[in-house]
Order: structure tokens, then C-alpha cells, then sequence
């Protein structure tokens, strides 16, 4: 009798398995943060190259009042798509046509307001100018505005200040707090494929590490590293850090659903396995939902990474509820831990096991290593006494006369 067979008499799927198939679930549900965290987290909100305080002193002692949209029209040029560009500037030259006499006429009784706006270019921020403008009684002509200034050609350069994000959707990202666009925004693609990279090594190696340390051991070391590198992105100084902890928790995550998804699937009888896996794949699929609550309610990248993350400390918990497969215990010869768990889940799915039905596992899982111990001892003393291995293999009478 083997393990499977075993598990009809212990119960294919029945409430220790229900328990514990809950609780994998629950952290398949977690999972998708650490996978699709950084769609909130790098977000892209609207931004364009901050105006040169030289410009915009200019501005106000030329043209007075300005609407934001007027400024931003001066100065920041359109995409081919009809989007503002967040990268460049026009490349304007500060001298004024023969139509410019007509504009300071207009605006020479507003000489008096207009330095008080100038005051607040020079120490605020291009925003709270604009508004502050608009309050001001100045009129310009939008013709004599543009006719004013001598563009070279529309020509553009990159922005030379930095660049100014709007608040109006996130308060902050990573890509406004460690300005990831333009020039920079190599980071984010570069350690979105590193971060895919780790997983998929993750994948290999956790599979070898569950074979050799067991399911449980991989389970706890993963979501330990998760927890940490997850809670620990939120407090990132910079994008080489966030980067680092990004693809360890990466890593961990999947290290962990799979050391799960193989606990899951040792855990139950055959016909089970399917709807384990289906369960999963369910509870990841619903675990974006709360993601784009969190998201929504939480603004601030750091914020949503320490409430996101945070879940994994509870999750470490679940090692204390989670045993060992029985089925890796019985291949490693542990029997004593094996009857314990077996003894365990037949008082949950309240099955009266005798002592015989408990021990067949234990005892099958022993003739069968002997077995396979006396097939290679067999196949050796076939190679000492057949000078032509080949010929006696080939030969199935010869090979049946012997392991007789």
C-alpha cells in the first residue's frame, strides 16, 4: 500500500486537510503583493521639467499675468501623442520683437503688482505663482504674449532644474521621490527584470533546498526574508536599496509558494491535487483586490509598502499550524514524526486508526528501500560475473535465470 492509497482510509480531504488547504490559501492571497506591489509603488504621475528661475522672472516683468496653462504653454512642449513632455524644455531666447513695446505699454500702470508677483517666483513654487497671479487685476494680450518672445525654431532641451511632479493622484512614488523618469528611468525596467530573475532562481533552487531540508524549514526561512525585505522596502533611502530588498522579497515569495503549493499537494489524495491548485491560483487572483483598496485608500508608496507587507509577520505564525509532509518524512526514514502526524490528522478527520494501519506506511516504505537496495545489489553482481554487460542485459533469459 502506498501513501496514496493510505490517505483513503486517513481521509483524501478531510477537515485536517480543509484546515490547513484554508490557511495555504490565506497566503496565496498575500503572495501577489510582493509581485504586483511595484505597479503602485512605481506609478508615474504627471510631471514636466521645473521653469529656470531666470525664466520665470522674465516672465513676470514681461507678461504679468499668467494663467498655469499659459506658463506651462510657453515652456513645455507636446509629445506626438498630445501629452505634455516631462523631459524637456523650449529653448527660448530672452530678447523681444518690435511688438514688444505694445506689451509693456499695456502692463507699465501694473508695474507695482507685477513686482510682487516677481517676489513670489524667485521663493515659491510655479503652482502657488500661478494662483497667486490669477488674484492680481493684470490683463496681457495673448497675441502680443507670443509675439513677444523669439522661439528658435521650437527647438527643446532637457530640463535643466529638475522636474516638478503633481500630488493631485499619489502624494509619492518611487519614481517622483527618486525622480526614475527621463534619463533615469532605466532603473525601474532594469530592476523589474532583475527582480523576475531572482524568482526564477528562487524557483530552482527552493525546489532542491524543500528535498533536502523539507517543506516546513524552506517555508519558515522564506517568509522570514519576506517579511523583513517587505517591511524594509518602506524605509528605502534610495533606488539602489529599494532595488535589492525589491528582489530579495521577490525571491522569498516565490520560494515560499512553492515550498506551500508542494505541501499542499502531498497533502491531499489524488483526485484533490487539482482543486488545491485551482484554490491557489483563485486566492492570488483575489489578493489584487486588496491591493487596489490598499492602493487607493494609501497614497504614499511607503505607507502602502509597510501595511501591504506587514501581513507576512502574522503569516510566520503559520508554521506552528503547518506539519511536515508525511510523504517527505517516510522517504527520509523519520517514521516517528511521520506516525505522529498521522496519528494527529486521523483524531481531527475523527478516523479510528489501529496500530497495524498505522504502522503499514512505515513498513511498506521499508520494503520497498530494501527492494530497491537488493535491484542495484543485483544489477552489481551482474556486472562482476557477465564479461559483456550489454550481451548478458540483452539476453532476457539469462538476466531472468540470474535474479532467480
Amino acid at each position: 500500500m502506498n501513501f496514496d492509497d493510505f490517505l483513503k482510509i486517513l481521509g483524501e480531504f478531510g477537515t485536517y486537510q480543509k484546515q490547513r488547504c484554508a490557511l495555504i490559501c490565506v497566503v496565496a492571497f498575500y503572495s501577489v503583493i510582493s509581485t504586483l506591489g511595484v505597479v503602485f509603488y512605481g506609478a508615474e504621475p504627471f510631471h514636466h521639467c521645473k521653469i529656470p528661475q531666470e525664466r520665470l522672472e522674465y516672465v513676470s516683468r514681461t507678461y504679468g499675468n499668467l494663467s498655469k496653462e499659459q506658463l506651462l504653454d510657453m515652456n513645455v512642449p507636446y509629445t506626438k501623442y498630445g501629452k505634455r513632455n516631462g523631459c524637456a524644455l523650449y529653448r527660448m531666447d530672452i530678447t523681444l520683437t518690435n511688438g514688444s513695446i505694445s506689451v509693456f505699454q499695456n502692463i507699465t500702470a501694473a508695474n507695482s503688482s507685477t513686482s510682487g508677483i516677481l517676489q513670489r517666483l524667485m521663493t515659491t513654487s510655479l503652482e502657488s505663482d500661478v494662483e497667486y497671479a490669477q488674484t492680481v487685476n493684470l490683463t496681457t494680450s495673448s497675441d502680443s504674449l507670443w509675439n513677444s518672445t523669439v522661439w528658435k525654431s521650437q527647438e527643446t532641451y532637457p530640463c535643466p532644474v529638475g522636474r516638478y511632479y503633481s500630488t493631485d493622484e499619489y502624494q509619492a512614488t518611487i519614481v517622483s521621490e527618486f525622480d526614475l523618469t527621463c534619463d533615469n528611468a532605466w532603473q525601474l525596467s532594469t530592476c523589474s527584470s532583475v527582480f523576475f530573475g531572482g524568482k526564477l532562481v528562487a524557483i530552482l533552487v527552493s525546489g532542491i533546498l524543500s528535498d533536502r531540508f523539507g517543506r516546513r524549514p524552506i517555508f519558515l526561512g522564506s517568509v522570514v526574508v519576506l517579511a523583513a525585505s517587505g517591511i524594509g522596502l518602506a524605509f528605502s533611502p534610495n533606488m539602489a536599496v529599494f532595488c535589492i530588498l525589491y528582489v530579495i522579497q521577490g525571491a522569498s515569495d516565490s520560494s515560499m509558494y512553492i515550498s506551500l503549493y508542494t505541501m499542499g499537494m502531498e497533502l491531499v489524495g489524488t483526485k484533490y491535487r487539482k482543486l488545491i491548485g485551482m484554490g491557489m491560483a483563485i486566492s492570488f487572483g483575489l489578493g489584487h483586490t486588496l491591493l487596489a483598496l490598499e492602493a487607493y485608500f494609501l497614497r504614499n508608496w511607503r505607507y502602502l509598502a509597510l501595511v501591504a507587507c506587514s501581513p507576512a509577520v502574522i503569516i510566520i505564525f503559520f508554521y506552528f499550524v503547518f506539519n511536515e509532509s508525511v510523504r517527505w518524512l517516510l522517504s527520509r526514514g523519520r517514521h516517528k514524526e511521520a506516525k505522529r502526524i498521522i496519528t494527529k490528522a486521523a483524531r481531527i478527520n475523527k478516523i479510528k486508526l489501529g496500530e497495524d494501519t498505522r504502522e503499514r506506511p512505515v513498513k511498506e516504505g521499508d520494503e520497498e528501500k530494501q527492494t530497491k537496495t537488493l535491484s542495484a545489489e543485483s544489477v552489481q553482481d551482474l556486472e562482476e560475473n557477465c564479461s559483456d554487460f550489454k550481451a548478458c542485459v540483452l539476453q532476457p533469459q539469462k538476466l531472468k535465470m540470474f535474479a532467480c
